[in-house]
Parts: C-alpha cells; sequence; structure tokens
C-alpha cells in the first residue's frame, strides 16, 4: 500500500514539472517573434509587408551627362560654321522685275534715254525689266497707230515691229536717268540744265537728239515741268 502511495506521487510530480515547462516555452515565442531584426531597413520591410506593391525605381533625365555633353558641342559647332536662324532681312534696295535700278547721268544727246529706256529697244526687253504693264492700248497717229503701254508714273510707246519709240515720264517719283531733270523743276532749270533756250512765254521745251527729240510740257501758269518725253522720229 505504502508503494503504491510512492508511484503516485511521482507521476503527480512529472506531470507537474511538464506542465511548467510547456508553460515557460509559450512565453518565450511571442517574444523572440515580436522582436524585429536589426538588419532589416524600412524599405524592405514595407516591400515584405506588402508584396504587391509597386517597386520605385530612380528616374533618369531626358538626356545623360554624355548625351548632354555632346549636344553642348554639337550647338557650339554649329554657331562656329555660322550654322543657325537668321533674323536678317533681305534688303530692299536688291533691283527686282519690275523696280530695277536707273542711275541718274549727265544727258547724252547722242545716246538718248529716258528713265533707262532707249528708242528702238525691243518690247521684250522692256517686260523682262519692268513686267507687266498696268494698261496696253493703242494710240492712234498721223500715220502710224502706237501700241502703249502704262507703268505706274511713266509710258513706254511701240511701233508696228514691237520697237520702243515714245516714252513718257509724268511723275516725280520716276527717276528720269538725266542728272538734275524731273518733274515739277521749273522751265528756266530745265533749259540751264539742258543747255537750251527758254522762252518764258512757252509752253514746251524741246531738243534734237540723235534719232528724235526730246520734249519737256511745261505749266503754263507755274512755267514747271508737267512731264519729259523722248519721241523717235521713226
Amino acid at each position: 500500500m505504502l508503494g503504491h502511495a510512492n508511484r503516485l506521487l511521482a507521476l503527480l510530480s512529472v506531470i507537474a514539472l511538464s506542465a511548467v515547462l510547456t508553460s515557460c516555452n509559450a512565453n518565450e515565442r511571442p517574444n523572440a517573434a515580436s522582436e524585429p531584426s536589426s538588419s532589416a531597413s524600412p524599405i524592405q520591410s514595407f516591400a515584405a509587408s506588402s508584396p504587391d506593391s509597386p517597386s520605385f525605381e530612380p528616374i533618369s533625365s531626358p538626356l545623360s551627362e554624355p548625351e548632354a555633353a555632346n549636344t553642348a558641342d554639337s550647338s557650339d559647332d554649329d554657331q562656329d560654321n555660322g550654322v543657325g536662324v537668321s533674323n536678317a532681312q533681305p534688303s530692299d534696295d536688291s533691283p527686282t522685275v519690275g523696280s530695277p535700278v536707273i542711275a541718274d547721268k549727265p544727258f547724252d544727246g547722242g545716246h538718248p534715254m529716258l528713265h533707262g529706256i532707249a528708242l528702238m529697244e525691243t518690247d521684250a526687253s522692256i517686260e523682262s525689266r519692268f513686267g507687266t504693264s498696268s494698261a496696253k492700248y493703242a494710240l492712234p497717229g498721223d500715220s502710224t497707230t502706237i501700241d502703249m503701254w502704262d507703268y505706274p508714273g511713266f509710258s513706254v510707246g511701240f511701233n508696228s515691229d514691237g520697237l520702243v519709240v515714245f516714252i513718257e515720264i509724268s511723275s516725280s517719283d520716276v527717276t528720269s536717268g538725266v542728272l538734275g531733270l524731273t518733274t515739277g523743276i521749273t522751265g528756266s532749270e530745265a533749259a540751264d540744265l539742258l543747255q537750251i533756250l527758254d522762252h518764258p512765254q512757252t509752253h514746251v521745251l524741246t531738243m534734237e537728239v540723235t534719232g528724235g527729240w526730246l520734249k519737256l510740257d511745261l505749266d503754263p501758269d507755274t512755267h514747271e515741268v508737267l512731264s519729259i518725253k523722248l519721241i523717235g522720229s521713226q
């Protein structure tokens, strides 16, 4: 009977000891799991806890440093070679069809010209230099008909062969090509310039030239030059 009691007491002691050990192990596991690893960074912990979160990569500039340097070098080369956008405007003094440059020269009766046009010049030459006229019409004469071409401030007449036989300037905006000679000056000034006689009572100044006549019409009241004409004899 005493031996049976001793065995029962030993068994209870073993059971109690097992319960104590189990309880201790259970208390130690949460503590170990609750302590985070000191080697993990905050970003790594965030990525580990959010597997569906997008990854973050550094954003690069549109041009890397070597490419930017090449672009700068290319720009410098263009400047050295004169390549680039120019703001310069074309010169308004450049001669174009319809507005040729007419140089003023002393009048030469042996080779008369008016506004840079000579007698017997062809109609093709006139059109190539001054462009298409603003108006064309026939001007009947005593023995022949002249084909007139009008331009701003001056007119040109052609015979049946298309050769110049008449030039008239009617505006001071059009240069005569004769140094000092223009509409608006007085008859006496024009006579002195051309070295011809000026009669105060006349309304016309004339001068004979090779192949025709130079004629200046004067205002009856002011005696100023109204028009300048070069008229062919043919």
